[in-house]
């Protein structure tokens, strides 16, 4: 069993949790699970308070070496630019493989 303190932690060698369960259509987990530390960057999917999607979304942080101020959180790409992101303040999150709603009936 992993141990609870890594539940954030990836790599290409121990993929985060997410990538290895099946993930039910309309699953959406708190923030406190999303993967924030590893590599190769893990881009999932989030969704806001006023449920609008943010994706593909990613966590960053950095201590800014005197080019740009210390940040972190979760950020987005521009849609209209071709570099850059912006940051987001997501509720929950779900791998980008996910279905986010449950299909209607």
């Amino acid at each position: 069993m992993a141990d609870a303190s890594n539940i954030n932690l990836h790599s290409e060698q121990h993929p985060h949790w997410s990538e290895t369960v099946e993930w039910r259509s309309g699953r959406w987990d708190a923030m406190s699970s999303a993967p924030t530390r590893g590599y190769p960057i893990l881009n999932v999917r989030g969704r806001d308070e006023a449920g609008r999607l943010l994706e593909p979304m990613h966590y960053a942080f950095g201590d800014g070496d005197g080019m740009m101020p210390a940040f972190g959180g979760w950020f987005v790409p521009y849609a209209n630019r071709n570099d850059g992101f912006y940051e987001v303040r997501p509720v929950e999150w779900q791998p980008l493989r996910a279905e986010p709603e449950e299909p209607q009936q």
